[in-house]
């Protein structure tokens, strides 16, 4: 992978081999941290889900709510440090 100066704008290889710059603004990066936090918690409750209806074991679903937790912890604090232009 192959970032450009600012921590935001990182060129990623796509299936087509076409570099492709993502979140080019501090604004679209939190757009895009927010929509990873919504799909971490939709990832939780199929998680809670298959716990509850034992499509896992409970081992294999604790371990994946910790997962989750944290990564939302991450993506939480990420948000929190950008900052919102008024």
């Amino acid at each position: 992978m192959r970032c450009a100066s600012n921590w935001y704008g990182c060129f990623l290889p796509s299936p087509n081999a076409t570099p492709v710059t993502i979140r080019s603004t501090p604004l679209q990066f939190r757009r895009h941290l927010r929509i990873a936090m919504g799909s971490a918690a939709e990832a939780e409750c199929l998680t809670r889900l298959a716990a509850e209806v034992k499509y896992l074991p409970s081992e294999t679903t604790d371990e994946l709510e910790t997962l989750l937790e944290r990564a939302m912890a991450a993506l939480h604090g990420l948000i929190r440090k950008i900052p919102v232009r008024t």
